[in-house]
C-alpha cells in the first residue's frame, strides 16, 4: 500500500490551520488524523524554565479522562531535569509505557494521565525558538510506532505555526 506524505501533510496543515479558533482547527485535525494515527487527544503547551511551571495552551480532551487544570508547577526536584529538557534540540518522542520511562517523565505525566495512556510527544520550535509541546495521546499502552513518529514529524511546522498563533 502507498501512503501519499505529501496529501497527508496538506490535508493536516489544511485542518489545523481553518480556523482562528485553536480548538476548532484542533478538532478538526484531530479527527484527520485519527485515520491514520491513534489519537484520542491532543494538547499544546508550554513550559516556563525559569518558573518551572507547564501551561496547557489548548487542548482537545476525550470525554473518559480528566482534563487538567490549566497551568500547573512540576516538582522541584526535577527543575534541571526540566530546564535541560527544554534546551535540547527539538524531537519527537514516543511513551507506550509510562511505567519503563524514567522517573521524572512519570511523576510530569501522571499529574495529567493515568498510566495506561500512550503518548506522542513533539517540541515545536520555529527560528531556533522553542515556543511548546504537541502532545497526541490515546488510552492504552503501546499503541505508537515508528510510523506514527514519522508522520507527526512532518507536521513540526503547521504545529508550530498553530501554537505560535495562540
Amino acid at each position: 500500500m502507498n501512503f501519499d506524505e505529501n496529501e497527508f501533510f496538506r490535508q493536516a496543515t489544511l485542518r489545523i490551520s481553518s480556523s482562528l479558533n485553536i480548538e476548532t482547527a484542533m478538532r478538526r485535525c484531530l479527527d484527520f488524523l485519527k485515520q491514520h494515527v491513534p489519537a484520542s487527544g491532543m494538547l499544546f503547551g508550554l513550559y516556563d524554565p525559569g518558573l518551572n511551571v507547564g501551561k496547557v495552551l489548548a487542548s482537545i480532551w476525550p470525554p473518559g479522562l480528566q482534563k487538567p487544570s490549566e497551568a500547573f508547577f512540576f516538582p522541584n526536584e526535577f527543575w534541571a531535569w526540566m530546564k535541560d529538557r527544554w534546551s535540547q534540540e527539538p524531537g519527537v518522542k514516543i511513551i507506550n509505557d509510562l511505567d519503563q520511562e524514567e522517573l521524572p517523565v512519570r511523576r510530569i505525566l501522571s499529574m495529567a494521565w493515568p498510566s495506561d495512556v500512550s503518548h506522542l510527544l513533539m517540541d515545536l520550535e520555529l527560528e531556533k525558538k522553542r515556543l511548546g509541546t504537541l502532545n497526541l495521546f490515546v488510552e492504552g499502552r503501546n499503541r505508537y510506532d515508528d510510523f506514527h513518529a514519522h508522520l507527526i514529524s512532518l507536521l513540526h511546522e503547521p504545529f508550530a505555526i498553530a501554537i505560535s498563533n495562540i
